[in-house]
């Protein structure tokens, strides 16, 4: 071990302790996209005994210009399977368990098993919401990070500190992601880089505080900021719509549709009732019940709970399906 960690553990803030803390470490890294190419490699190269990681998505031609780890030969693969492999032969020291999955509501529990700290590689606000949940109610740290064109952000939440809905309490309502408006892959690198550093930072109990900071990076005019939360309120629980999935919806749910049939033929059930996202404001729903929007990325149903909402509704929840 001492020969291969060498000059980290050189490092008076390391040494032999700090990379045995390292090797203990159990991490829960979700996405393996374009931040997870640069953080997962990175804690495996430094040391990080346990790495679970869930994808369920596929190499594609179009990701190679930023996720770097994957070539042309992998194109039709599973993302989080070619990991566990590129991973494996950087350190195989390092146990990757890896599921070609969705991370959803039902199998949250099942993926913090034993995790000492969790990081968000998805840039997914549904997944996001539902792991800062999560880390907030077991007080682990979570470490989130979002890349957009020449500029992005990565915090460090919970465990002790505030979560994410106490700096950012309602999901973007905008439908910009990289897929539609485009990514600089250098950027992406540079904030799974962060990322990873975030989380070896807290691993190390290094003196300065890591959680309740959250940094802002545009490479166009180059400006770097930071911000400080440590101090922000979380949200009052009434105000918490519920980020949920097929398998935990109940029998008496009252199940909305915002996609027509020709965008969706089949939804969650046979017992959705559609309703054009326009057309909620004058709908009329039933209070005695948990009413779930459904669409399929979540935006359009976040927008109609929070319709809701203002209007005075309290058990809401979400599906994107």
């Amino acid at each position: 071990m001492e020969k291969r960690f060498k000059k980290q553990i050189m490092l008076s803030e390391v040494g032999i302790e700090g990379q045995e803390r390292l090797r203990k470490a159990r991490l829960l890294v979700v996405g393996c996209g374009g931040l997870g190419n640069t953080v997962l490699p990175l804690l495996s190269a430094a040391g990080i005994g346990f790495i679970r990681v869930y994808d369920h998505d596929i190499v594609e031609e179009s990701n190679l210009h930023r996720q770097y780890m994957y070539s042309k030969s992998d194109l039709g693969k599973h993302k989080a399977l070619v990991m566990q492999n590129i991973l494996y032969r950087q350190n195989p020291e390092c146990h990757i368990e890896a599921y070609a999955q969705k991370l959803s509501f039902s199998y949250i529990s099942d993926a913090m098993r034993e995790i000492d700290l969790v990081i968000d590689a998805a840039d997914n606000f549904m997944v996001t919401y539902l792991l800062s949940d999560k880390c907030y109610e077991m007080n682990i740290p979570f470490i989130s990070a979002s890349v957009l064109e020449f500029e992005g952000y990565v915090g460090a939440f919970c465990g002790g500190g505030p979560s994410y809905r106490s700096v950012f309490p309602k999901p973007s309502f905008s439908n910009n992601n990289c897929n539609n408006i485009g990514v600089m892959g250098p950027v992406v690198a540079i904030m799974g880089s962060i990322q990873a550093e975030m989380a070896i930072n807290i691993i190390l109990k290094l003196s300065k505080p890591t959680l309740g900071n959250l940094f802002h990076i545009d490479c166009i005019n180059w400006r770097v900021g930071q911000i400080c939360f440590d101090d922000a309120e979380e949200p009052e629980q009434k105000t918490i719509i519920s980020l949920l999935d097929r398998e935990s919806l109940k029998v008496d749910d009252y199940l909305v549709e915002l996609r027509d049939e020709i965008e969706a033929p089949i939804s969650v059930n046979s017992h959705v009732i559609r309703v054009k996202p326009e057309n909620i404001e004058n709908s009329n729903f039933p209070t005695d019940r948990r009413i779930i929007f459904i669409c399929k990325t979540g935006i359009r149903a976040i927008k109609a709970a929070y319709q809701l909402q203002f209007k005075g509704y309290t058990n809401l929840g979400i599906i994107a399906d």
